[in-house]
């Protein structure tokens, strides 16, 4: 394969040609399948290839194959979307990576304690309530792992490990100290939209679990920034959805559940969407 470079993606030049499709067809292949399972290069392809689509639309009457394009031009414009997408990068990386603190934290989790979704995190069912309302203790592992990133953010307080610990409090259910932290980490990265929709998951939670509504308009601002930001980012939408169905706007919210389903059609995300729609 082309020469790589970030941790063995693919480099931009690479990506320019595949989106052009003047790669060989095993290496076209190679690369096919590196993109679907890299959200880095997935979102650098993606954003390319709307562009490069978009901008054909536009010079012609008809819409414009992206084979057409020459292989120059799709790689100014992976090279802008790549330096656009460096900038909050690391927020995926700490959701992708396998030894990373999210990765950790979501590999020991067994459910979620409230209806909203983090981004890094993976699909898990509503955490059993007491009959106080109460979640039940969170499990050892979890609070291992938690005590593990709170360690770290203390001894080294930079974006990304304030990121991880605002997650590991929302996993906790410590609502209020997981509101501060995210929004600490967003205001270091304010065009993050990861940030931005983890920001309104912890903030819905505090409106709900501490009936304190008169956060949800905040939690609304920040999952709409997050839509805005990222279009393709469904955790947003999700969170969007389920802050409108708060405020009772369930029609309005309908737009959101089925973006989520456009975007994860065979995800435990989906299932609840479609469940929440169905509903009467």
């Amino acid at each position: 394969m082309t020469e790589k470079n970030w941790n063995n993606c693919p480099t931009m030049e690479t990506i320019a040609a595949f989106v052009d499709r003047t790669l060989p067809e095993a290496e076209q292949k190679q690369v096919e399948e590196h993109i679907a399972s890299c959200q880095e290069c997935w979102s650098i392809f993606s954003e390319t290839a709307r562009f490069v689509e978009d901008e054909g639309m536009s010079e012609e009457s008809s819409v414009v194959p992206i084979q057409r394009w020459t292989w120059t031009r799709a790689a100014s414009v992976a090279a802008v979307v790549f330096l656009a997408a460096a900038a909050t990068i690391f927020y995926l990386r700490l959701d992708r990576r396998v030894d990373s603190p999210i990765a950790r934290l979501s590999g020991v989790m067994q459910t979620r304690p409230v209806e909203t979704r983090i981004a890094g995190l993976d699909y898990k069912p509503m955490a059993p309530r007491m009959r106080s309302g109460e979640v039940k203790d969170a499990p050892w592992k979890l609070l291992a792992e938690a005590a593990a990133i709170r360690e770290g953010a203390e001894a080294d307080p930079t974006p990304e490990n304030l990121y991880a610990l605002g997650v590991a409090q929302f996993a906790l259910g410590e609502w209020e100290n997981a509101a501060e932290t995210l929004k600490r980490a967003a205001e270091a990265r304010p065009d993050d939209a990861v940030a931005r929709s983890d920001l309104a998951a912890a903030l819905y939670a505090r409106a709900i679990e501490e009936r304190r509504p008169d956060l949800l308009p905040a939690a609304f601002d920040e999952a709409a920034k997050a839509v805005e930001l990222d279009p393709d980012l469904a955790a947003a939408h999700f969170n969007r959805a389920m802050i409108l169905e708060a405020m009772h706007l369930d029609e309005e919210a309908e737009e959101s559940w089925n973006r989520v389903i456009e975007l994860e059609p065979k995800s435990g995300w989906a299932e609840e969407a479609q469940e929440r729609m169905a509903k009467p």
